[in-house]
């Protein structure tokens, strides 16, 4: 955004800080789940509408077990439902309904993964099961839309200490959930969400928001379409 990105985002319920950046005149907040296919087609309309293309999606949504720590044998069917749907379906109906929009002169999806994926959490069972779906299924999109000028990659941050892992009851310490469950590699918390620097990279940007000219924030429940400015920084 900083280096002139128009940006639709979509949230539930737009925060105040998501308002505050649609003042700057290149952020459209759009109030939509974008896990429900009336929410990702209402995302995708807007900026066909706005733009008639897309150059970059950030599926960005994230929900963790609701229940965390509860243990495997305590997770309902329902429960599994709500992780399926916000974490994996969001990215299928979102990705779905974008991609007309990246095709037409080539683009880039960004999918916030995470480390669970790879490296599973015992108190979050569900997420992290899932999440791996959502790696595995950005493979085989980037080997089905690469050939036709997509790029699609996965992001797998580590602990971020965001509004999610500060509201758990204890912290995720009091869920059963701590820094051991990761990698020794990854340990420690950053601040601030995961997709400012790590997803810029996938997305055909450089740390200075150069090479295609565009950059995007994301919050934890938002997707993101950025249009490419057509003047590129030298």
């Amino acid at each position: 955004m900083e280096t002139g990105a128009q940006v639709v985002a979509s949230a539930r319920l737009p925060s105040r800080e998501l308002m505050e950046l649609a003042q700057t005149g290149r952020v459209i907040p759009v109030a939509a789940n974008a896990a429900t296919a009336e929410g990702a087609a209402r995302l995708a309309e807007v900026a066909k509408s706005r733009f008639g293309a897309a150059d970059i999606l950030v599926n960005n949504i994230g929900a963790t077990d609701p229940r965390r720590g509860a243990g495997f044998l305590a997770i309902t069917d329902e429960e599994w439902d709500e992780m399926v749907q916000v974490n994996l379906m969001s990215v299928v109906r979102t990705t779905r309904a974008a991609l007309p929009l990246l095709m037409q002169r080539g683009g880039a999806i960004v999918n916030i993964s995470t480390m669970n994926a790879i490296q599973p959490a015992p108190p979050i069972p569900a997420y992290s099961a899932v999440k791996a779906a959502v790696t595995n299924l950005s493979r085989s999109l980037a080997e089905e839309f690469g050939p036709r000028g997509v790029r699609v990659n996965p992001v797998a941050p580590g602990p971020t200490r965001t509004a999610m892992w500060d509201g758990v009851p204890g912290g995720h310490a009091g869920a059963g959930l701590t820094l051991r469950h990761y990698p020794r590699t990854i340990r420690g918390t950053g601040r601030g969400g995961p997709s400012r620097g790590v997803s810029c990279f996938p997305a055909g940007v450089d740390d200075h928001g150069r090479a295609c000219g565009h950059r995007r924030r994301a919050g934890q429940d938002d997707s993101l379409t950025a249009e490419r400015r057509t003047a590129r920084e030298p």
